[in-house]
Parts: structure tokens; sequence; C-alpha cells
């Protein structure tokens, strides 16, 4: 393969090029407003946010001094806790609920609030479950774990990461902090042109994507994240650092295992740095342009391939929306040639980029990473890690 800085440019696609560069650092200015709103709410929340682990026969659920439809946990720290629609789903996978029904009681008229309490009462002094882990913020839980959940501060996580791309060119460029998951984007904001067999030049920059979420929604994890520059459309890689908060049982007194808790977030703060060395590293932005370049030789049937869709993720209107994508044939979507893998990941990635929602946009955008990875697997120095 061609080196990237062999690629020669047409006059035209050389303007064009300095066209999309101008776009990718207006995006990184517009979006530095929200960047820091993002990151004072990770650390703010990282301040008010307790920890308690509850024997589960001394919890106590009532629906009393409610105002706003909430079932009530008591008796933790004599405070009463709300739950929300995330932490009510943990609460029910803990006490052997079924979900979906005891969701529909919890937040549904007085009658059946009260009768999701009875049932929760009834299950604290009956289940085997000895103990959980409780997350709380400003008196509702986020949070409702097993008692080996490990704890791990997200705002050192992510200030390791951001420490690891200090004095290159990577800069940041999303950050997004929800009830249960927060995520930090950067990119080098330098275009590389990568030319394909079937779908013309494609002008490419590349970055970094960590999540994580202090609440059991995910794991903390790492993916190389790409952006075609012609319209803003993301697509991230295969993790390469994926690590299950699960460890040791937690002690009863949460204030004897702050030195864990520092240490174990020490410890991912420092494969984070590691992992980012790789990401970074020109070997394997060589490898990612040629599996980009193989994604664009491989032809396939849309009408067959919708039908494998829901099997990587993607909803039935979302599906509908991306054959729409697909037909419009839009260069401005990134979206343009003859129909091949490379052309359906950008499918989904507009899909992706016109969506409200957080963290469905960065589910989607894994979606689109799962199709460009159905070509044949490239040798790079993420092998190694």
């Amino acid at each position: 393969m061609e080196t990237l800085t062999d690629v020669q440019l047409t006059a035209e696609e050389i303007g064009l090029k300095e066209v999309l560069q101008n776009e990718v650092y207006d995006k990184i200015h517009r979006n530095s407003i929200d960047i820091e709103k993002a990151m004072t709410k990770i650390e703010d929340e990282g301040m008010l946010l307790n920890d308690f682990v509850v024997p589960v026969e001394k919890m106590s659920f009532t629906n009393e001094h409610v105002s706003t439809g909430e079932v009530l946990l008591y008796g933790i720290a004599d405070k009463y806790l709300s739950f929300n629609q995330f932490s009510a789903g943990q609460l029910a996978v803990k006490m052997g609920v079924p979900m979906a029904y005891l969701k529909f009681l919890m937040f549904g008229v007085p009658w059946e609030r009260e009768l999701s309490c009875e049932v929760l009462n009834a299950h604290a002094q009956n289940i085997s479950r000895e103990r959980v882990l409780v997350r709380e913020i400003e008196g509702t839980v986020r949070g409702f774990l097993s008692d080996h959940y490990k704890r791990l501060n997200s705002k050192e996580i992510y200030m390791a990461f951001l420490t690891a791309v200090a004095g290159t060119d990577m800069k940041l460029v999303s950050a997004y902090s929800g009830e249960t998951k927060g995520y930090l984007e950067v990119i080098d904001p330098n275009i590389v042109s990568i030319p394909t067999e079937k779908n013309g030049i494609v002008h490419v920059v590349y970055g970094a994507q960590l999540r994580n979420s202090d609440f059991g929604a995910g794991a903390l994890e790492m993916r190389a994240f790409k952006m075609q520059a012609h319209c803003l459309n993301g697509w991230v890689s295969e993790s390469i650092l994926r690590e299950i908060h699960l460890g040791k049982r937690l002690p009863d007194n949460l204030v004897l295992s702050e030195e864990t808790y520092r240490y174990d977030t020490l410890t991912k703060a420092g494969i984070v740095k590691d992992a980012m060395q790789v990401l970074i590293n020109p070997e394997n932005r060589l490898a990612e342009a040629n599996q980009i370049q193989e994604a664009g030789k491989v032809l396939v049937d849309v009408d067959r391939e919708i039908k494998f869709l829901p099997k990587i993720g993607m909803h039935e209107g979302e599906i509908k929306s991306f054959h729409e994508v697909m037909l419009r044939n839009n260069p401005a979507d990134g979206v343009t040639g003859e129909p091949t893998l490379w052309k359906m990941a950008q499918a989904v990635g507009v899909v992706a980029r016109d969506l409200e929602n957080e963290d469905r946009k960065r589910d989607l955008q894994a979606v689109a990473g799962k199709i460009i990875n159905r070509v044949p697997k490239v040798q790079s120095i993420m092998s190694s890690v």
C-alpha cells in the first residue's frame, strides 16, 4: 500500500481538503463550551457521589412522602432515596423481580407503587443475596450494584486520558456526561486523505474514544475513533481496552477501602495511558487506512445486508433511515460511489450523527465499526494489546 503522504490530489481535491480542514477546526471550536460543561459535570458528580454497602434484609421500600411518583428506599444512612428508570431496572435484577413488571409498577399510579413496595419488601426478606452497593447522587439512586463492583474515580481516569495526549496534535472534540455513562473523544485534526477503489478519496481524522460508567451501565472502554471530515460522521473500532468493574467483595465499611479505591483508579489510569500510546502509533494508523481501503473494495447487496443489521445492533427505524441515506447517495453525507462495506458504514454514521440521544449515537458508531471490521483482519500493532 502506498503511504498516506504519497497520495496525489488534484487542485480541486486540495481545495476541498482545505475547506474540510477548516470545518474540522470549526467543530472543535463550536464544541468547546459543551465540553467545558461536561467536564464540570463529571467533576461535580464525582464530589457528590455517595456509596453505601447495604444488607438487603435491612432495606425498606415505601411510597410515602412521595410527590412525584417514585418508590423510595429507606434505611441507608437514615435517608430516603428515589430511583430513576435505569437504577430501577438494576433493582429489579438484583431483587429477582421481572424488570418490565417492576418498572411499570414503580412509576405507575399510587396503588401500583404500593404494590411494588410490597413485592420489593417481600423479596428483600427472602432472597439469598446478602448485600448490594448503592450509589446515590443528591437523593437519587444512580446505581444499584453488586457488592463486588470495582469503584473507580472517573475524573482521574479521564484526566489520565487527556494527559496521555498532551504534547501531541490531539484535541478534545467531544465530552458527554449522562445519567449512566460518560464519554471523551479526541481527534488529531490534521486530515489524512485515503483513496478507495469504489468510493473515491475519503478524508479522515484519527482519534480515540474513552467511555466509562460509574453506575454499572458498561465497562471502562477505549476504542480508536475516526471521523470523516466531509460530513463529520464518526465510527469506532473494536475495543483495545475493556475493563469490567468487578473485583473483590467490598467491605461493610467503605472508609476502610479508600486506599484500594485510589489504587484501582491509579492502575486503570496507567492502563489508559498505555493504550493511548498504541492508538497514536503511526503503524496503527497505516493499518487502519488499509482497512478503510479494503472496505472500499468489497461490494455488497444492500437489500440482503439490511437483514443483517438487526444482528449487530440497529433498530427498525434506524434501518429505514439507513436505507434512505444509501439511496440518496449524497456526497455531502460522505456516502457516494458503489455499494461497499465502506459506504454502508458511512450510511450508519449519518444515522448516528443525526441522533439527539448521545448514548445511542455512540452505539451506532460501534455498529459502523463492526461493518468495516468485516473486511479481512489487517495485521497491526493493535493485535499485541
